[in-house]
């Protein structure tokens, strides 16, 4: 702790003992102490360091202790003869793991064993499902097992645990209608389903129950921490708790550190302690993001697992990416150009807009910021969303039929993702109009109702299926499709990406040819930008890369301004 002090005070290589006597900091220590702040919110008090961060922590101890107690030896031997340990396959699990599944079976196994929380990270479309049902059939005497997931998936789950594991009784709590006696009853080899709306509306009667196994599924659901999702979840008891997602970050450092909390508590310190240490090194450092991401990355990463497509599936299919310019009428930049300017005028005039504020903080600032540019990414879809009266095919709609005619649509299936339901029903009206059949998925889809779109789209019956990109773009297994289509950007990489590994995963044996539209001179290609350095950003938390970066205030300039 009076490292801590003296170190934070100066950044050169020596700190003052006493007197005129320094003493050379190296750098080993200088970095372990740097880490240890995330586990001291005040200075004045001794420092207590988390037993989980021993795992993480351990290699720069050894450069540095002379001695340590027979306490700390007894949990470094532990950690190290779990992760010896050998695991075999449930003999009641009943399907085949792949290589890489048994891995992360495995590894799964021995992490929770000494740690109780683990993070598994695969790549969409790789089988964490069935990786994590082979650990509730090892982990069924633990107690009763429960199953948060977005709506979209809870019926999925239901499919999944009754073919893979029919010998745990699977219950959905959305469709029971006695739920309070439903939670009472559960008991070892028992896996309760829910949907992350059901969780809340039940969580006075679910935190009461000890669960043998927490999972989350699609966890970046609680990714803020601001969240009555985050605030629920975390009041809940776990032996072992899983977290399931493709995402670990999409926007902000905040995120990884909302996910180790309901995981591994007190692996990332305290909200308190992570947020000052991120603002420490943004103020001390220009590459601050970078120091972070791979300091984040080095405790973490005994409790995260992360495989990619490329690294493990040499049996799937390609994929080939596609970005489509396409250039917006005369009448329709017209349209734009306007509203941009209607756009930086109130940005210039009223302060709620002010671009002196922080656009990393989630809040009414922010939020009033991104309604304003989601007007100008409207626009690039079509005029007809904001200009009453507008009926003129866009060039984007244009666009998109001419594709359509250029994919034998007798042969092959389409995925169509937009984030505008508005646009997707001028999309309806088109495919209308030329005859063609489509199916359609959004937000207000009911559970079963989906259920059967995707029966039947994956029996081939219709050819394009129109999906929300917020409500598709997860929990969806839509192999039959090898063409996707993206009419329009988000502002995160990962969103998309979730999106296309619909189809892109496990069961595709065609070639995906993944279709972007980007309309030219306009907002969509600063975003295309955009989502280039928020994929670093994911990359380097996750150990990949370097480098990272969120939106500023020059980056919304540009767009107001037209500097695209």
């Amino acid at each position: 702790v009076e490292l801590m002090r003296k170190l934070q005070k100066g950044i050169g290589k020596y700190i003052r003992v006493d007197g005129d006597n320094y003493v050379e900091v190296s750098q080993s220590l200088r970095q372990l102490i740097s880490r240890l702040r995330l586990y001291n919110d005040d200075l004045d008090k001794p420092l207590a360091i988390p037993e989980l961060a021993l795992a993480s922590l351990d290699c720069d101890f050894d450069s540095i202790l002379t001695e340590s107690d027979s306490a700390f030896s007894t949990i470094r031997d532990r950690i190290n003869s779990c992760q010896t340990a050998d695991f075999a396959i449930p003999s009641t699990l009943n399907g085949e793991l792949k290589n890489y599944q048994i891995d992360g079976y495995k590894w799964m196994m021995r992490t929770l064993s000494w740690s109780g929380g683990v993070c598994l990270a695969d790549d969409m479309g790789l089988g964490k499902t069935i990786q994590t049902i082979a650990v509730m059939l090892q982990k069924r005497d633990d107690g009763p097992t429960l199953v948060v997931a977005p709506t979209s998936v809870v019926l999925n789950w239901q499919h999944e645990l009754t073919k893979f594991a029919p010998s745990l009784q699977t219950i959905v709590l959305n469709q029971c209608v006695h739920k309070t006696k439903t939670i009472e009853k559960m008991s070892s080899g028992d896996v309760l389903v829910a949907s992350y709306g059901m969780m809340l509306t039940q969580i006075a009667n679910l935190e009461k129950k000890e669960w043998g196994i927490i999972v989350l599924d699609e966890a970046h659901a609680i990714k803020n921490y601001n969240t009555k999702a985050f605030k629920s979840v975390i009041r809940l008891s776990g032996k072992n708790r899983i977290v399931l997602t493709g995402t670990p970050i999409q926007n902000h450092f905040s995120e990884i550190w909302s996910l180790f909390h309901f995981s591994n508590p007190g692996l990332l310190g305290s909200q308190k302690s992570f947020s000052e240490k991120v603002k420490y090194n943004r103020e001390r450092d220009e590459d601050w993001a970078d120091d972070v991401a791979k300091e984040i990355n080095s405790i973490v990463r005994p409790f995260i697992l992360r495989r990619t497509k490329k690294e493990v599936l040499d049996e799937l299919p390609g994929i080939e990416e596609v970005v489509l310019d396409v250039m917006l009428t005369k009448e329709e930049y017209a349209v734009y150009d306007s509203t941009r300017l209607a756009v930086r005028k109130a940005f210039q005039e009223d302060d709620k807009y002010s671009l002196d504020r922080d656009l990393s903080a989630v809040g009414p600032h922010k939020i009033a910021v991104f309604a304003m540019l989601t007007k100008l990414r409207e626009l690039t879809c079509s005029p007809s969303l904001l200009v009453q009266g507008w009926k003129d095919r866009s060039s984007k709609e244009i666009a998109f039929l001419d594709l359509l005619q250029e994919i034998d649509l007798e042969e092959n299936r389409v995925l169509v993702f937009s984030q505008f339901t508005g646009f997707l029903e001028r999309i309806k009206i088109l495919l209308q109009e030329e005859g063609i059949e489509y199916l359609y998925l959004d937000g207000s889809t009911p559970m079963k109702e989906r259920a059967k779109l995707i029966d039947k789209f994956q029996a081939g019956e219709t050819p394009v299926f129109l999906v929300s990109l917020k409500a598709g773009g997860v929990g969806l297994n839509l192999t039959a499709a090898n063409y996707v289509i993206h009419l329009d950007p988000w502002w995160n990489p990962a969103i998309e990406q979730q999106a296309t590994d619909r189809a892109y995963r496990i069961g595709q044996d065609q070639k995906v040819t993944v279709f972007h539209f980007i309309a030219k001179g306009t907002i969509e290609e600063k975003m295309m930008e955009l989502q280039r350095r928020k994929q670093i950003v994911s990359d380097v938390v996750l150990g990949d890369t370097d480098k990272s970066t969120m939106m500023t205030k020059e980056d919304v300039m540009d767009i107001l301004e037209g500097r695209i």
